[in-house]
């Protein structure tokens, strides 16, 4: 079975070089067999409403002389962030799962997560939390502050006793 391309006449005036595998379709196009251009090592093929400008498809089947990597970046970050503003509008409105497309977008293009996506976070985490559990982290989060406290008194204490005994009267000091 064959695989066929649809060609427009004006591109068809590249492929003099071509005379065989063509057949012409009821719209007066002309389609060109696969077979036939295998080969020949590439095809020209327009895209749709782009007059006469061709293009060029290598054996492989993507186009040849194709964006740069600079066009390709610089396309890949304005769709990072037009999907990132929607995200946070649908999360302004309410929405919570813009918020998880959100983190896969931030995934996907190696972006750091921006201020609002850590806010909802943080608001999605005690939204989710019972009021026991709320209770129990305010009482942990007292407890390691004070243990904190003791140990940082702890090492500020001399670990060798000094050997000053303190006076009991002034006229022995």
């Amino acid at each position: 079975m064959f695989r066929r391309w649809r060609l427009q006449p004006s591109v068809l005036k590249l492929l003099g070089t071509i005379s065989h595998g063509f057949s012409t379709c009821h719209n007066g196009c002309q389609e060109v067999d696969a077979t036939a251009t295998r080969q020949r090592g590439s095809l020209a093929a327009g895209k749709p409403n782009d007059g006469d400008l061709p293009y060029l498809i290598g054996e492989d089947g993507y186009p040849l002389g194709g964006p740069s990597a600079a066009e390709i970046k610089h396309a890949s970050e304005t769709r990072f962030h037009r999907d990132m503003e929607a995200a946070l509008a649908r999360w302004q409105r309410g929405d919570l799962t813009a918020f998880a497309e959100a983190v896969w977008l931030c995934w996907r293009h190696r972006q750091e997560l921006p201020r609002w996506m850590i806010e909802a976070s943080e608001m999605l985490v005690k939204r989710a939390m019972t009021e026991d559990e709320k209770r129990a982290r305010r009482e942990f989060k007292i407890h390691r502050t004070r243990w904190e406290a003791l140990v940082e008194l702890r090492e500020r204490r001399p670990t060798q006793p000094s050997s000053k005994r303190p006076c009991r009267d002034r006229a022995q000091c």
